[in-house]
């Protein structure tokens, strides 16, 4: 599994990301619909070759960034500070996975 988001209490949710060598776990808040990001992600990767997800963690956050090149997806984690998606700190893991793994994983949220 690639990513995991299991909805917790008062709109908060637990998020695993892992590319098979690291896992990054964090909760993400409802201040950003993230859940609506990831399924709207999948219908964006069929027809464009990019997609973009925003975790907010309240006042930082992550950004998962999608590429598809036919089959295939490579993805990187960035994190950002301060409520600013589009102000991109580091690095925390990036990957690729098969499109319909991808799909599969996001099947499963809830």
């Amino acid at each position: 599994t690639m990513i995991s988001y299991t909805p917790k209490e008062h709109g908060w949710a637990e998020v695993i990301i892992s590319n098979g060598t690291t896992e990054i776990a964090f909760v993400a808040s409802h201040l950003h619909d993230s859940r609506q990001d990831l399924i709207r992600s999948v219908a964006t990767l069929e027809k464009y070759k990019e997609a973009i997800v925003v975790f907010q963690d309240e006042p930082d956050g992550y950004v998962l960034h999608l590429e598809r090149e036919d089959k295939h997806c490579h993805y990187t984690l960035h994190s950002f500070k301060g409520y600013d998606p589009t102000a991109l700190c580091e690095l925390v893991l990036e990957g690729n996975i098969s499109f319909a793994s991808y799909k599969n994983d996001i099947a499963k949220i809830k």
